[in-house]
């Protein structure tokens, strides 16, 4: 298991990385390489774009290790 610091300046978690924080129940397997999220909505007839994720953070799919469900989790990026 990688450990994992949000506090390691500039690290970006990889695709199988084992991460835990204390606290949670189950250690999480990164499924997916960072991403932020976009919004899509129509302004004045354009279809714009926005970031959903607040500036500085960046969101990756997660799994419980022996679990099915994939879940987003959304960290500061540092």
């Amino acid at each position: 298991m990688k450990p994992f610091s949000p506090h390691r300046a500039g690290a970006l978690l990889e695709p199988n990385d084992v991460i835990y924080m204390p606290g949670w129940s189950h250690c999480y397997r990164i499924v997916s390489a960072p991403f932020s999220r976009i919004h899509y909505l129509r302004w004045q007839g354009h279809l714009a774009a926005a970031p959903t994720d607040p500036q500085g953070y960046v969101t990756y799919r997660v799994q419980a290790l022996g679990g099915q469900r994939v879940d987003q989790l959304v960290l500061r990026a540092f």
